[in-house]
């Protein structure tokens, strides 16, 4: 007997509900083969920790093959800070260090689960069937056909179409929070000493924790900036390095900041962003009355205080930038 695999597809931010076209192809063609049960979620990163989507996941026993629009690395760490454990599986778009021995969540308290986790990002491909074919692949059925065995092809509708996968419905907002990758945190805590929102906590261990994620300003990823490990992550931030991108060369894009921003390092960098973010509204927050200007916050990394010489040219810089 086949053993059972779910496939979690969960739609990019701002998809409609109706799936068309490249995700309905992969949903058809995966949920035609023997031992694949699909579910439909919407963006990954948007959903709750306590909502049903996430709810549904951590109830699974089995491996799971996850296709969402995020980097392998921050999937991972997303489910994992939501309870949705395992290893992570080898894929194409996975570094070559990042490997099933090495991310196997080992912050947590008791066991890993002995499961697969095979995170892919759908953003990284245009052929559907190419897709399906590394699925197939990572989980080790490559030899499977992708044929419709249950009468169900790729431009089919209606209810044998429907009874294809399994859909979850969730109102969701787009979110912003920092997610760790405890796989390269070494529990220096410079992002609670460094966040003035209340983002961070730590746990029973002294490990850092994202304990308030709404309580992070959208936009602000002053603190992924500042952690010497690389282990912040916002998965939604335009920089792949900030994202999740395990090819991403952080650090020559630093220097790139540096020289476009009159020679300010990542931790002058990292104390502007969070100057922006302290002058913006907190987010979910009632309006509140006119405040004095306050005094510029002191750099935890050096110990002075933010620039004060143009800083309202410097952050004018930062908006321009594709960060």
């Amino acid at each position: 007997m086949t053993a059972q695999v779910q496939v979690l597809i969960s739609r990019p931010p701002g998809e409609p509900q109706s799936l068309d076209g490249f995700a309905r192809t992969v949903a058809y063609r995966l949920a035609a083969v023997p031992g694949l049960k699909v579910t439909l979620v919407p963006h990954l990163y948007d959903l709750a920790p306590d909502g049903p989507a996430m709810q549904y996941l951590r109830g699974l026993q089995t491996d799971l093959v996850v296709l969402a629009a995020l980097y392998p690395r921050a999937a991972f760490w997303v489910l994992d800070a939501c309870g949705v454990r395992g290893r992570l599986g080898r894929t194409p778009s996975l570094a070559e260090e990042e490997t099933l021995e090495t991310l196997t969540g080992p912050h947590r308290q008791g066991p890993t689960p002995q499961r697969t986790l095979w995170c892919f990002d759908l953003r990284a491909y245009f052929d559907p069937e190419l897709l399906v074919q590394e699925v197939l692949v990572a989980i080790g059925r490559g030899g499977l056909p992708v044929a419709a065995e249950k009468g169900i092809s790729g431009s089919q509708t209606g209810p044998a179409a429907e009874a294809a996968w399994h859909e979850i419905a969730e109102a969701t907002s787009s979110r912003w929070y920092p997610v760790i990758d405890f796989q390269q945190c070494n529990d220096c805590l410079e992002c609670l000493n460094f966040c003035l929102f209340g983002v961070y906590g730590v746990d029973k261990a002294d490990r850092p924790k994202v304990e308030h994620p709404e309580a992070c300003r959208p936009g602000c990823p002053a603190c992924a900036r500042i952690c010497p490990a690389g282990a912040i992550m916002f998965p939604q931030h335009g920089d792949p390095a900030i994202a999740g991108d395990p090819h991403a060369a952080r650090q020559a894009l630093r220097l790139d900041l540096s020289q476009v921003l009159r020679g300010l390092g990542p931790a002058e960098l990292a104390a502007l962003e969070r100057a922006r973010a302290l002058n913006a509204d907190p987010p979910a927050a009632p309006p509140a009355e006119p405040q004095p200007p306050q005094p510029p916050p002191s750099d935890s990394l050096s110990g002075a205080s933010a620039p004060l010489v143009d800083l309202d040219t410097l952050v004018d810089d930062v908006d321009k930038l594709d960060l």
